[in-house]
């Protein structure tokens, strides 16, 4: 070190004398503990000097290498004319150090590397700052996929010294109890019943409040922090567990995994010596929820992870499905058993055809691979209607309850009682084309507010723009799907004449607008609210006639439109 401190006093001096740069290059090794962990330090110790001696091979007589400490080496490289010289001879060196390493009895470890650069005197540091500020953007590397390199930044600067603030924030917090649990419950729709909940963390900060993950999560990344805050969960939820269950509450819970925590050595292990700690904790009491991305990361390793939780008694969900790129390939060799729709999909699947498609195939993909699926985002009972009818009776979202402390959780279940619309979906069945109906309530609710409030701040606009179509998919599917398959029926023909009111209303109220007919407005007003009513009247008998009718009940009659 004390070297690498005289040479890079002397290359900062020769490029101020010479108007040239100097780039101080801190490289670090990816992969190296493990070949020491499973080969030995004189097995680690030959790969190190063979890494030297590649360094070696390719810098130029004016250049330095120095290792200072562990995996890690800094390089000098001077006179360089222009930065782009400077990344060609990092690339140059990354790529010679990248490669297979024989390290005992024939067998060979593959490594690779990650750096970091500062360029003077473009950053006019002293030296110490010089190598810190190399280092710091190696440490960005690492954080953000390895195997690379990128320059020292101010930005970047200030986002570390950010990131590292919070980590300390974060390991004070686990120390010293910040951190608390909210459970929001999981519900089987169609009976009524709640299944389990979900753990999730929030942060107590005693400065800025109450702190949900997305804020402070991302920090432990590439963090051993995570492992720790993952164990405290999980004691946590155990020790909730035991006190639920002395009180007869029996719910399996979830915990979430932080990625980097799946993918550390030893994670059952872990999860087994906290599983220990809580014998009178039922072992089935816990199911694990780790990410489509993660489980896709590494699929053998994952599959194996997840065949010995199971082994444990503790079942595994495979998260926010939908937003990665599982295969049907992916799914089979997956041995998870419950799989959770994305809540972005179901949220807008009432809007969204798209979406539709994709929760209705998600429904499909895990019945042919009989996994059980439960929806996220269930925000209104219009989603809830829509799942059931899709095969989708578990649950979970704000329509249902938000996430809530473990004392509130116990009164809620308490009082807890589904929607009674959810009730006459229970045993309904449905074709995929009929979907805009059955969401036609929720539709016409979003339109109404809408429209209403439209007209309000339109009064004093100058070009009125109201939106006078109340549900579009709703009435492309009355007019064409809907008139095809049930237009004998007299609740349709009923339906589809309190629409056009709805409509016509909704127009003429426009043009009142339009002449500033203030009288004639609160008049239309008053009309639609009554035929909104009539018009939602129709589509529920509509909708329950279809379930009749689906399911075969003696209940239904065909009835003919009068004449």
């Amino acid at each position: 070190r004390v070297l690498l401190a005289d040479r890079l006093q002397q290359a900062m001096a020769s490029a101020k004398r010479a108007g040239d740069f100097l780039a101080v290059c801190y490289v670090d090794l990816d992969g190296f503990k493990p070949v020491n962990d499973k080969y030995g330090h004189p097995a680690g110790d030959e790969l190190l000097v063979e890494v030297a001696r590649r360094l070696q091979d390719v810098a130029r007589e004016s250049d330095s290498v120095a290792r200072i400490g562990g995996d890690e080496f800094v390089i000098l490289l001077t006179g360089l004319p222009d930065p782009s010289g400077c990344e060609t001879a990092i690339q140059r060196m990354l790529a010679a150090i990248s490669g297979e390493y024989a390290v005992q009895d024939g067998k060979a470890a593959n490594i690779t590397a990650s750096a970091g650069a500062a360029l003077f005197p473009l950053d006019d540091s002293d030296a110490d700052t010089l190598l810190r500020h190399a280092d710091q953007a190696m440490y960005s590397v690492k954080q953000n996929g390895r195997g690379h390199f990128r320059f020292f930044d101010a930005k970047q600067n200030r986002e570390f010294v950010a990131h590292q603030r919070t980590r300390e924030e974060i390991g004070i917090a686990i120390r010293s109890g910040q951190f608390e649990l909210h459970y929001q419950p999981k519900v089987n729709m169609r009976t009524g019943v709640v299944v389990g909940a979900e753990a999730l963390i929030r942060w107590n900060h005693p400065e800025r409040g109450l702190i949900p993950p997305i804020e402070f999560l991302p920090v432990l990344e590439h963090d051993d922090l995570a492992v720790d805050l993952d164990l405290w969960v999980l004691r946590d939820v155990l020790r909730q567990q035991a006190e639920w269950q002395a009180a007869g509450i029996h719910l399996k819970v979830g915990v979430n995994i932080i990625p980097y925590h799946i993918q550390k050595p030893g994670f059952v292990d872990r999860l087994q010596r906290v599983r220990d700690e809580f014998p009178d904790v039922a072992v089935s009491s816990i199911d694990i929820e780790l990410l489509e991305t993660t489980a896709l990361r590494n699929l053998d390793a994952v599959a194996e992870i997840i065949d010995e939780c199971k082994a444990l008694g503790v079942s595994v969900s495979l998260d926010d499905f939908g937003t990665g790129y599982a295969s049907l390939q992916y799914l089979r060799r997956l041995p998870f058993d419950t799989l959770k729709i994305d809540r972005s999909f179901v949220r807008d699947m009432l809007d969204d055809e798209e979406d539709r498609a994709i929760v209705e195939g998600i429904i499909g993909l895990s019945k042919a691979f009989h996994r059980q699926v439960i929806a996220e985002g269930v925000e209104s009972e219009a989603h809830g209607n829509m799942l059931m009818r899709m095969g989708c009776d578990l649950a979970q979202g704000y329509g249902i309850a938000k996430p809530m402390q473990a004392d509130a959780f116990a009164e809620w279940l308490k009082t807890y009682r589904p929607p009674r619309s959810w009730q006459s979906s229970a045993s309904g069945h449905w074709s995929r084309d009929d979907a805009p109906l059955f969401s036609a309530a929720y539709q016409h609710y979003a339109w109404l507010d809408r429209f209403t409030s439209d007209v309000r701040s339109e009064w004093v606009a100058s070009s009125p723009s109201a939106d006078i179509a109340p549900d579009a998919q709703f009435e492309h599917w009355i007019e064409t799907v809907g008139a095809e398959r049930y237009g004998l029926l007299a609740e349709f023909e009923h339906t589809r004449e309190s629409y056009g009111n709805v409509r016509k209303t909704a127009r003429a109220m426009v043009q009142f607008l339009l002449a500033r007919n203030r009288e004639r407005v609160a008049q239309c007003y008053d009309v639609l609210t009554l035929q909104s009513r009539e018009f939602l009247t129709h589509v529920a008998s509509l909708q329950e006639e279809l379930d009749n009718r689906a399911r075969g009940s003696n209940v239904y009659r065909l009835r003919r439109k009068a004449g």
